[in-house]
C-alpha cells in the first residue's frame, strides 16, 4: 500500500555500424494522486563508436540525475488510452569523452502535452506538442544529439532520422469512431528543429491518414504519410508507411 514505485529502463541504440548507444535509467516516484506521478532518476549511458572512419561521434560516457513529472487522465474511449497526458522532465549530466579525457556538464530539458477533444457523435479532435532541448558548452556530437521522428513521434520521416539538440512540432488529428473496436485518422504536424554542428534550422511539416483498430495483443496502428521541409515540393516517392503496436501490461 506505499505511494512509492521503481521502474528499471534499458534503451539500446544502434546507428548501422557507426556506433552504438546503451542507457540505463533507475527510476523512483511517488503516486501524488491516481493521475499524477512525481519521479527521480538516475540516467548511466555509454557510447561506443564502431567505425573508425566516422568522425562525427566519439566515445563518451554519462552519468546523471533528473527529476520528471507525470499526469494521466483516463479516456472514456478505451481506443484512446488516456484523455489527457503531460510530461515534464529535467535532467542534469556529467559527460566525460574518453579518447580526449575531456569532461563537460549538460542539461537536458523535455516537454510534452496531449488531449482528446470530443466534438460530436462519433468525432474527436486530437491535439498534441513536444520539445526537447540539450544544452552543452561544448559542441555535441551526432551520438549524443536528440532523435526524432518516424510512428509514434513525427511522422512522414524514418524513424529517429531526425538530429537536433533542440526541436519542437506540434500535430492536429481528426479521428472518426467506425466502432469500439477501430477508428480513422487524418492528421497534420509542423515543426522546426536546430542542428548548430550542420548550422540547419529547418520547418518541416507531414500529413496523412491512418487506420487503427484493436488486437489482443493490443492497438494495432498503420499510417501514411508524406513529410519534407517547408520550401520544397511534395514528393510521392517520400511517402511513408509508419506501423505499431501500443500494449498495456
Amino acid at each position: 500500500k506505499s505511494n512509492l514505485g521503481l521502474d528499471l529502463n534499458v534503451n539500446i541504440y544502434r546507428q548501422d555500424s557507426t556506433f552504438a548507444n546503451v542507457k540505463f535509467l533507475p527510476i523512483l516516484y511517488l503516486h501524488l494522486s491516481n493521475r499524477q506521478k512525481l519521479g527521480l532518476r538516475g540516467t548511466f549511458e555509454t557510447s561506443v563508436v564502431m567505425d573508425s572512419l566516422y568522425t562525427q561521434a566519439k566515445d563518451f560516457s554519462k552519468k546523471g540525475i533528473g527529476l520528471w513529472y507525470e499526469f494521466n487522465e483516463p479516456s472514456d474511449v478505451q481506443l484512446f488510452l488516456y484523455k489527457t497526458r503531460i510530461r515534464a522532465e529535467a535532467d542534469y549530466f556529467s559527460t566525460n569523452y574518453s579518447k580526449e579525457n575531456v569532461n563537460v556538464t549538460q542539461n537536458n530539458f523535455y516537454f510534452s502535452g496531449e488531449r482528446n477533444f470530443y466534438i460530436l457523435g462519433n468525432n474527436y479532435l486530437n491535439l498534441k506538442a513536444e520539445t526537447a532541448l540539450i544544452n552543452s558548452k561544448n559542441e555535441l556530437v551526432t551520438n549524443e544529439l536528440l532523435r526524432f521522428g518516424g510512428w509514434n513521434s513525427f511522422r512522414g520521416f524514418n524513424e529517429n532520422t531526425l538530429l537536433a539538440d533542440f526541436y519542437y512540432y506540434g500535430s492536429a488529428e481528426y479521428r472518426y469512431l467506425v466502432g469500439s473496436q477501430s477508428f480513422f485518422d487524418i492528421f497534420a504536424q509542423y515543426g522546426q528543429l536546430n542542428n548548430k554542428n550542420l548550422s540547419l534550422k529547418p520547418k518541416l511539416y507531414s500529413f496523412g491518414i491512418g487506420f487503427n483498430f484493436f488486437l489482443p495483443i493490443g492497438l494495432m496502428t498503420f499510417q501514411i504519410s508524406n513529410g519534407n521541409e517547408f520550401g520544397n515540393p511534395v514528393k510521392f516517392s517520400d511517402t511513408k508507411i509508419h506501423w505499431g503496436i501500443l500494449s498495456r501490461f
